[in-house]
């Protein structure tokens, strides 16, 4: 059956028509029968994908990007971002809806809602990322306990590439000195004759290297404004020469000074512009990767502001290096978590990291932040997991003449004895087992004070080692195409816990939209056709099309 969903119904006719010429006998099946076959799709293959989350190691973080329309509403594409059960990262479009004021607080809420409903997420989602400006309302859908964990950071409220798109076009904000690049390149490309004459100078001043292909940018696109800009002023020799030679080109003269600007532009733009096209490889990055290009975008506009001899170049250098710190302090923390998952880094990194962009002295505070955060998140995870591994205890069927008899002792045990230890050190935070204890023990958490209830704490001293034990451990040698993933996959009943925390950690994503949206300068715009259909019918359209596009996770 061929399905053309995405396509007008004039080009769906000519193609029938088409058809009907190679094979008279065939005949289109109808609209309402396309219709059903592809909703039928799509509930097939959203029982497939829901199936596979159920066996996932981790939870689900969700990246919500907001598409606006010519009409008055919006419309908020859910993607999810987990590991499967083989530890492969994945990423799926789970919802398309429909926002009716997608400028509000609230906007994001119902689309939220309908996701965690769909498909069975509740207590799953491990962070959420919005393409907008966030408001607090979400952490409502997070499943952790303390919903201000990490510093609140696991509801990241912008996406990476749009502040890298907001930072190209602060740097692009010369439009005049713009405009006459473009025109210069414009009028060679349009004029036949000064064109004949510009390839004679590229002849005539040839080069070891090939120049690069002088394009007019789509202003809509930052990075084709950088590679024009660029291009330009590799050409500019020759853009003078032809003033002399060809007095047709009538179009303003880009002065020694101009030409220098644009040289200090373009060193800025193509710091972003190398931060940006890692977001565009095919293979989606983990969150320890994204911490490294980010670090190294800290690194070169930090110091370009306070050493580049160019004042412009400083000046433009300071200004883009204050907006990505700004963004920077409010995820970093997630990141260098992942970093911290890596065994091929681990705090070691940090500590190098941070000593080098804020120097030995205020780095100490930055390097506890994380490692505090580490521990704390560490702890929460430890004790679900000792809540889980007493639950499925307390939920396996008893068998035998002794079930009566634990029944009647359980009655008349009354309330467990409750033993309250400070969190400190490991040699603080293992509280000493006596005879009040007993087997089967559940830690809960109240403030900051760990409430322990039972009687033996091995699951506990084991969860509490394992930490130290792999932060204490020699770095492991990586290779180029090392999988971290994969080392957790392989590693995983060693490190039990610090498993889960690397399973919900290192997918989560930065950015929220796709590859080839990274550069966009205007937030993407639902077409007329996909507006004009009922919302179940292009949510069903949109999702299946995506998860085709990812056979070996269907």
């Amino acid at each position: 059956m061929i399905i053309m969903h995405d396509y007008p119904l004039r080009v769906v006719d000519h193609f029938a028509g088409f058809l009907k010429v190679l094979r008279p006998q065939f005949t289109m099946p109808r609209l309402n029968t396309i219709h059903d076959d592809c909703v039928l799709m799509f509930l097939s293959q959203k029982q497939k994908l829901s199936d596979i989350i159920t066996k996932i190691p981790g939870g689900v973080n969700l990246a919500v990007d907001v598409w606006s329309s010519k009409q008055s509403v919006g419309y908020a594409l859910v993607s999810g971002h987990f590991v499967d059960k083989d530890w492969n990262l994945t990423h799926l479009l789970m919802n398309v809806s429909v926002v009716a004021s997608p400028d509000s607080d609230s906007a994001l809420n119902q689309p939220l809602k309908a996701c965690l409903s769909e498909w069975k997420l509740e207590g799953k989602v491990s962070s959420i990322t919005v393409s907008q400006t966030c408001t607090d309302n979400l952490r409502c859908f997070l499943s952790v306990k303390n919903q201000h964990v990490l510093n609140g950071q696991l509801l990241m409220g912008e996406c990476y590439a749009n502040v890298l798109s907001s930072m190209a076009q602060e740097a692009l904000e010369d439009e005049k000195l713009i405009k006459k690049v473009r025109d210069s390149i414009k009028f060679i490309k349009t004029n036949e004759t000064c064109g004949d004459k510009f390839d004679g100078l590229k002849k005539l001043f040839s080069t070891d290297t090939a120049y690069k292909d002088l394009n007019v940018d789509n202003r809509t696109r930052w990075d084709t404004s950088y590679n024009m800009l660029l291009a330009g002023y590799e050409h500019r020799q020759l853009l003078s020469c032809l003033e002399t030679c060809y007095p047709d080109y009538k179009i303003s003269s880009i002065s020694s000074q101009d030409w220098r600007k644009i040289d200090g532009l373009c060193s800025c733009l193509k710091v972003l512009f190398q931060a940006g096209n890692v977001l565009t490889r095919p293979k989606n990055l983990t969150a320890n990767e994204l911490y490294h290009e980010m670090i190294k975008l800290q690194l070169e506009l930090s110091h370009a502001a306070m050493y580049e001899e160019d004042l412009d170049v400083r000046n433009l250098a300071k200004s883009l290096w204050e907006r990505f710190d700004l963004y920077w302090r409010g995820c970093f923390l997630v990141l260098a978590i992942a970093v911290v998952m890596d065994p091929r880094c681990k705090m070691e990194i940090i500590k190098d990291n941070f000593t080098e962009m804020y120097g030995e002295e205020d780095a100490e505070k930055w390097i506890k932040t994380v490692n505090d955060a580490v521990h704390d998140l560490y702890i929460s995870y430890g004790e679900q997991n000792l809540l889980d591994a007493n639950i499925e205890v307390a939920q396996e069927p008893e068998t035998g003449p002794q079930v009566e008899q634990t029944t009647e002792s359980h009655q008349h045990e009354g309330e467990h004895k409750v033993e309250k230890k400070e969190l400190g050190d490991d040699s603080q935070a293992q509280p000493q087992a006596d005879e009040d204890y007993h087997m089967g023990d559940v830690l809960l958490q109240d403030g900051t004070t760990l409430v322990t209830i039972g009687d033996s704490l091995s699951d506990y001293e084991i969860f509490l080692t394992e930490l130290n034990r792999y932060l204490g451990e020699t770095l492991v040698l990586g290779s180029e195409d090392f999988d971290v993933l994969r080392w957790w996959r392989v590693n995983n009943t060693n490190y039990p816990i610090l498993s889960k925390i690397a399973a919900d950690i290192l997918p989560i994503p930065c950015s929220t939209v796709s590859p080839d949206s990274v550069f966009d300068t205007e937030v993407k715009e639902m077409d007329n056709y996909r507006i004009s259909l009922p919302s179940g019918t292009l949510e069903a359209l949109l999702c299946t099309k995506d998860w085709l596009k990812n056979p070996k996770t269907l």
